[in-house]
């Protein structure tokens, strides 16, 4: 009738039969057919968890297969990443390996911050799961069995989710179609192996929820959150309203540490994040789900203060326990994600600012942004060789811990 139930069929039942192998583009090596149910009887013992309750288990299945396509793509994107050192020290051009060539370092470099802010957003979701299910989950939440407490974490942490699945998955994408222009003509035949990983990833942005609702869920999740209460969103906004109308209130100070200045750009991303989004929301609520385009530049947003807050965290961890001494790609990957992630941001809420206001309520809302985007640009090309040259020396993805 009206409620959604988990339930169990076998393969043998009678009315369940499978239809025919689908040819694919890739992951050719995994079975996909077409599952068919005709008048199929399911006994009472093949039940599911809890009458009424299947959408609980199928949202928490949505929700960890993003969680693992995200935490997967680092290992996909590791893997992409020495096929392409390898054949940079083969490949000679002009009578030397092409990974001398100052634009092949730099892809090599990009690919390899790409992966530490999808590894750094991934041990940061991980982390706060297992932390949730460790003490004991929600108090107010129906059982409290480790299955209960895994699938409240889950619930709990859906945003963070699908975050890392959508960064994760383009990503990974990023990462492998740098790596076949490495291998240039030769990437696009199959005698290279980074041609089956071109069709194979393709498949990630398309599993468990596409990317684009992916991104609808993400701010739509975050402001459900913020009515109930259950998050101090509108507190936050109305902090930064009072910051803008005194800017001396506005955090520029670098807090002293060796990630100070990544840190402050990051709580500026939040603030302009916070700001733009207000005032998306404030114009266009009535009709705010049916604004994707609204919902999806939010989302991005989002991701990247994300990515800035997951990377400065890990990185701020990372440098008192190591040594500055072993931390120093590290921290060239940190002052570059954080400049680029809060760059994009600032475009980003421009963007979005220009698509929701006009003339004199857009230059105030452009003068607001300036406020919040003080922080200078990095010297991208040195911390690019610089990495590169790790990348090289490691033979590939070059940090560890």
């Amino acid at each position: 009738g009206e409620k959604f139930t988990g339930f169990i069929v076998e393969k043998s039942d009678a009315g369940v039969s499978i239809g025919p192998e689908e040819h694919k583009m890739g992951i050719r090596g995994s079975s996909t057919c077409e599952l068919i149910l005709d008048n199929v009887r399911v006994p009472k013992d093949r039940l599911l968890g809890r009458i009424g309750k299947g959408h609980k288990i199928a949202f928490g299945i949505l929700n960890i297969g993003r969680l693992k396509l995200g935490v997967g793509s680092v290992g996909g994107s590791k893997y992409a990443l020495k096929l392409a050192v390898d054949y940079s020290k083969e490949r000679k051009q002009f009578n030397k390996p092409i990974c001398e060539f100052g634009l092949i370092r730099h892809k090599l470099g990009r690919i390899a911050c790409g992966i530490y802010a999808t590894e750094s957003m991934g041990y940061r979701a991980t982390g706060m799961i297992d932390a949730f299910v460790a003490a004991g989950g929600r108090a107010t939440a129906v059982g409290h069995d480790h299955e209960s407490r895994v699938q409240q974490a889950l619930e709990e942490y859906a945003i963070e989710c699908a975050i890392l699945k959508v960064f994760g998955t383009e990503q990974l994408d990023f990462t492998i179609d740098e790596a076949l222009q490495i291998f240039g003509g030769y990437g696009y035949t199959e005698h290279f192996p980074i041609e089956r990983l071109a069709r194979d990833a393709r498949i990630n942005r398309i599993f468990e929820g596409t990317n684009e609702v992916n991104r609808l869920l993400i701010p739509a999740t975050l402001l459900k959150r913020a009515v109930m209460g259950r998050l101090k969103l509108l507190d936050f906004v109305s902090q930064v309203k009072e910051e803008l109308k005194n800017p001396d209130l506005i955090p520029l100070h670098v807090d002293g540490s060796t990630v100070g200045r990544e840190r402050r750009a990051t709580e500026l991303a939040k603030r302009i994040t916070c700001y733009v989004a207000d005032i998306a929301i404030q114009k266009h609520m009535a009709e705010l789900e049916e604004r994707q385009d609204i919902l999806g530049a939010l989302a991005d947003l989002l991701i990247d203060v994300y990515l800035m807050d997951s990377v400065v965290a890990r990185t701020g961890q990372n440098v008192p326990s190591f040594g500055r001494d072993r931390t120093i790609i590290q921290r060239e990957m940190c002052a570059l994600l954080v400049a680029d992630a809060y760059d994009r941001v600032v475009q980003g809420a421009r963007r979005l600012a220009a698509s929701i206001a006009e003339e004199d309520e857009l230059q105030v809302i452009f003068s607001n942004i300036d406020k919040l985007y003080v922080v200078r640009p990095v010297n991208q090309s040195r911390a690019l060789e610089r990495i590169a040259v790790a990348v090289l020396e490691t033979g590939g993805y070059p940090v560890l811990g």
